[in-house]
């Protein structure tokens, strides 16, 4: 069974697997982005094989990607995004670093309260 069989009309998901070499969570990917279609038999979920072929031609037609394939899809995008987390935390903690010892400056200046009080007095 190929996709060029017409006589294909769904297929399982483990069986779609084969025929198109997708993976198991791209194709889940694909269901939920509707750029596939498919249909429950009871608890079986079988993809509409012509919702593939519409999507490869829709695909051919609109020539080569503007951006280099990579084998992990967006794992690119999540480093740049895990990294601006980290400086901008990085940057809150330097200006909370900054205001916290702007403020230990202008307290040093005043006497505790406590130190006005004298030594700790005994309990007897």
């Amino acid at each position: 069974m190929t996709l060029s069989d017409p006589d294909v009309i769904t297929a399982t998901i483990p069986r779609f697997r084969e025929i198109s070499g997708i993976g198991r969570s791209r194709i889940y990917e694909m269901l939920d982005a509707g750029e596939l279609d498919s249909v429950y038999v009871g608890a079986r979920r079988l993809i509409v094989v012509d919702s593939y072929r519409r999507l490869l031609a829709q695909l051919q037609s609109a020539g080569p990607p503007t951006e280099p394939v990579t084998g992990r899809r967006g794992w690119h995008r999540k480093r740049d995004e895990t990294a601006e987390r980290s400086r901008q935390a990085a940057q809150r903690a330097a200006i909370a670093s900054r205001q916290n010892t702007a403020r230990s400056a202008s307290f040093a200046d005043q006497p505790h309260p406590t130190a006005a009080q004298g030594p700790p007095r005994s309990p007897i």
